[in-house]
């Protein structure tokens, strides 16, 4: 049975104030509304809500660095995606947002992934999941490999962009778009 797209507003209404972990191929994805409950996350000794609490805090992060902060967005959503690392020790985490239907990913600094099968899940995630109609991927220009990976992300169609294109602030990022 295969999943279908849904909207932002529909997102929004299944995912009120609460975060869950959705399973995609090979992916695992947190979501979380940009504006939380008031409170934050629910008082809970759980490991799980340190977790995802440390999630949210990274998309927060990568949003105020590349697009700024505008008070409460309602067109804006925060994702998590997790993938297990090749070498079978922890996971990569890649801080994500969508701002109307544009999926903003941040590569980790370091990682360690199966690139084909990554980038295959994300873009059906991306379209079929979220209803997005672009894709950003944000490099950090001091990346070891940034050359492969720029070399990479060209090979199954995306594009270099002038950062200025889809970033509001001066930042250290090699930008690449992919139109869904």
């Amino acid at each position: 049975m295969r999943l279908r797209s849904l909207t932002m507003k529909t997102m929004k209404t299944l995912l009120p104030y609460a975060l869950f972990t959705l399973k995609w191929v090979k992916l695992s994805i947190i979501i979380t509304p940009a504006v939380p409950k008031p409170g934050g996350i629910p008082d809970s000794a759980s490991i799980n809500n340190v977790l995802r609490a440390g999630l949210l805090e990274g998309c927060e992060r990568f949003q105020n660095e590349v697009i700024g902060r505008e008070g409460d967005d309602p067109n804006l959503l925060y994702v998590s995606l997790i993938s297990n690392r090749l070498d079978g020790h922890g996971v990569n985490v890649f801080y994500a947002f969508i701002k109307n239907t544009t999926l903003f990913v941040e590569l980790p600094t370091e990682c360690n992934w199966n690139f084909q099968e990554s980038m295959t899940s994300l873009l059906d995630l991306a379209e079929e999941i979220f209803g997005c109609e672009k894709i950003v991927i944000c490099i950090r220009k001091n990346k070891q490999d940034i050359k492969l990976l720029i070399h990479s992300f060209m090979y199954i169609g995306f594009q270099l962009v002038n950062p200025v294109v889809y970033l509001r602030r001066n930042v250290d990022y090699c930008v690449l778009g992919y139109e869904l």
